[in-house]
């Protein structure tokens, strides 16, 4: 056809690729056209991205059998500047482009030119009649292609989403998140717990790095991961889910774990798993540390932590309390005794303010207020409450003096609410709770009046540049004073880790253990991790410190034995993500303060958890960004069932690959290529 007109005298050619079919059906009126103002049924005009193949192979077909002389128009499908370059290399002279303008107007086009312009400048075409000749040459009919053995292979086996990349711990997120908008709620459950000791404890306090990093909070809200977590968690205790542990063989090896908080009890569990003799020796007479007693009820319910120690009782861990390293156990004696010692002691000596009157009635170190409240005390604050410092624990500190009855709580902060080290969630809710933050000071001293807090001077701050911690430093305001009357003082400045010297450690200047990313102390045998190694930190941090040292105290004992491995993810590309997805879905808060503000406080958490319903939607929102569970299009498509499951990634059978590429064609992420095994053709 396209041959009789340019003998016709046609100064060119083209296609549409367009075709005619039947449109969808009303399936309660199928005789009734599904077009709103046309009443016969009747054959359309199809068009869109899905004829660009056809278009392809049209304008292929014209050059092939015309030459390369004639002006071929081409047109079908096509809606970016690489769908533009295909034409044009396919053998057309000038493209059309429809359909897109009908779904996306015309905002498109000048980013279109613009990065058409920039691809043919870089490969070197004079202009676009320079490319129509290019692929119709090349094109070989199937019994003349040549083909190679090989078969497919995983870039990168621990590619993975930004909300398990972001994470401390590599908690898998988005494949419990998946099972959850699924309705498997079981399946989420075990995924959820499998891994990662702790979680409900970090389903109620985690600082939730992985929101931060959410991909749809590109978009427009994060998916709310740590309520999705504490979902589940409430679902397993309602229906009496208890995650099957499965516990190695017995190794024969025994290690010492010092310290039962948050690091020492996910290094127990996570050894314990492994086949190891674990004994966990705890300075008091509870196992727990900061979890127990730094954390309010409001926030950590006590039989959480509970229930989370007697999980791990039930892996076969011993608990010995009221046992100090440095005092009735030493370093050398674990040595001696057992094959592995973690060192988890916390860092719980406060720093101090370093002021006059800092020695007066109603100054008190934050840690020491919050388990006072703890072990049942109810401390005498008066009407009016200072906390000194920014951080989670000063929050906690200002939140649990308002329960207290205080009237008025200030937390004084030396910097800006941008450089804050605790959440904006957390901040957020001190101040609906009613906590007033005053920025940009600091306390030079504390007014005494009969032995007891008067009132502070305090001296406003103006920020610098960055310190060593990456923010920016606060520099006193020369005769800015001003004083604050209170009644009680609690400082939350920080903590430090404190070490008896028989212990057998020795500190850094900054007054950790030494050790490194593994948490190897430099002692055969000895390791540390948590805030003793890293200073004051979440709980996950812990979680992950924790998570590191076991596998290289697993790696230790068992050599190429050892089961433990630690994954060293990398995050997909955010923006590729963001482009494959569209629609914008708000989420909803949850509230966390009650309905009125003249009811009393809560002392117990009170977030009240999603519904299934709510669950299952909000976890919907997930864009399933990474690889691996929550994906899986490789291993769903494969017909040769190369792909199998291990725990939330996927692995390939290159052996029982057969080459079809079909998962290349498919994996959103790019995260699949060919490989040639052979020089020889089949």
């Amino acid at each position: 056809m396209a041959r009789a007109c340019y003998q016709a005298g046609a100064d060119a050619v083209g296609t549409t690729a367009n075709r005619l079919a039947t449109h969808h059906i009303d399936l309660d009126n199928p005789t009734r056209s599904p077009i709103r103002l046309q009443q016969e049924i009747s054959m359309q005009c199809m068009s869109g991205g899905w004829v660009h193949p056809l278009g392809l192979r049209d304008v292929y077909e014209i050059r092939k059998v015309n030459g390369p002389d004639v002006n071929i128009t081409g047109a079908g499908g096509v809606t970016d500047w690489r769908s533009a370059a295909e034409m044009f290399l396919c053998g057309a002279n000038l493209v059309g482009i429809c359909a897109e303008t009908l779904i996306s107007g015309f905002g498109f086009l000048p980013k279109l030119m613009r990065e058409f312009s920039e691809w043919v400048s870089e490969h070197g075409f004079e202009s676009v009649r320079s490319m129509a000749n290019v692929v119709p040459p090349a094109i070989k009919s199937a019994p003349d292609v040549t083909l190679y053995p090989g078969h497919a292979r995983i870039k990168n086996p621990a590619l993975s989403a930004p909300c398990v990349y972001s994470c401390p711990a590599s908690v898998p997120a988005q494949a419990y998140i998946s099972k959850i908008a699924e309705g498997e709620f079981r399946e989420a459950f075990d995924i959820l717990s499998s891994g990662t000791p702790l979680m409900s404890i970090c389903s109620l306090v985690c600082n939730h790095p992985c929101e931060e990093a959410c991909t749809r909070g590109q978009k427009d809200e994060a998916v709310r991961i740590r309520e999705l977590k504490r979902f589940l968690v409430e679902k397993a205790r309602k229906e009496g889910w208890r995650l099957e542990s499965h516990v190695a063989e017995s190794t024969g090896k025994k290690v010492a774990v010092v310290g039962a908080g948050p690091s020492g009890l996910a290094a127990a569990a996570l050894l314990a798993r492994s086949g190891h003799e674990v004994t966990v020796y705890e300075s008091t007479a509870e196992a727990g540390g900061m979890l127990r007693w730094a954390l309010p009820a409001f926030r950590c319910p006590r039989n959480v932590v509970e229930d989370e120690v007697a999980a791990i009782r039930s892996l076969g861990v011993r608990f010995e309390f009221n046992r100090t390293l440095g005092e009735d156990l030493t370093l050398e004696q674990l040595r001696r005794e057992l094959d592995a010692v973690y060192v988890a002691v916390g860092a719980l000596k406060p720093v101090p303010l370093g002021i006059k009157g800092e020695e007066s009635e109603g100054v008190m170190p934050a840690l020491s207020f919050l388990r006072r409240i703890a072990e049942g005390d109810r401390p005498a604050l008066g009407k009016r409450v200072a906390v000194i410092g920014g951080g989670f624990t000063a929050l906690d500190a200002a939140r649990s003096a308002l329960r207290l009855g205080a009237r008025e709580v200030l937390l004084l902060y030396r910097r800006t609410r941008e450089e804050m080290p605790s959440s904006e969630e957390e901040i957020r809710e001190a101040e609906e709770e009613g906590v007033r933050i005053m920025y940009l000071v600091a306390p030079r001293q504390i007014g005494v009046n009969g032995g007891k807090v008067a009132h502070l001077v305090m001296e406003n701050q103006v920020l610098a540049e960055p310190d060593a911690t990456g923010r920016r430093r606060p520099d006193p305001v020369k005769d800015a004073t001003f004083t604050l009357p209170v009644d009680s003082v609690i400082t939350a400045l920080g903590q430090r880790v404190e070490l008896k010297p028989a212990a057998g450690l020795s500190l850094t200047s900054k007054g950790t253990i030494g050790v490194d990313d593994s948490g190897f102390t430099g002692l055969p045998g000895v390791f540390a991790g948590g805030d003793a190694s890293r200073g004051a930190g979440t709980v996950i941090e812990a979680i992950a410190a924790a998570k590191k040292a076991a596998v290289r105290i697993d790696q230790f004992l068992m050599k190429s034995r050892s089961t433990l491995k630690h994954l060293n993810t990398e995050p997909v590309d955010v923006e590729a993500v963001l482009v494959r997805h569209g629609g914008q879905m708000r989420r909803w808060r949850v509230p966390i303060a009650p309905d009125s503000p003249a009811t009393p406080l809560p002392l117990q958490a009170c977030r009240p958890v999603l519904s299934d319903r709510e669950a299952v939607e909000e976890a919907s929102r997930c864009f399933r960004c990474g690889c691996g569970e929550g994906c899986m299009i490789c291993h769903d498509i494969c017909k040769m069932f190369a792909y199998r499951r291990e725990n939330t990634f996927v692995t390939l059978d290159e052996d029982q690959c057969v080459g079809c590429g079909m998962c290349v064609w498919r994996c959103p992420n790019q995260n699949i290529e060919m490989i040639q095994t052979s020089q020889a053709p089949i």
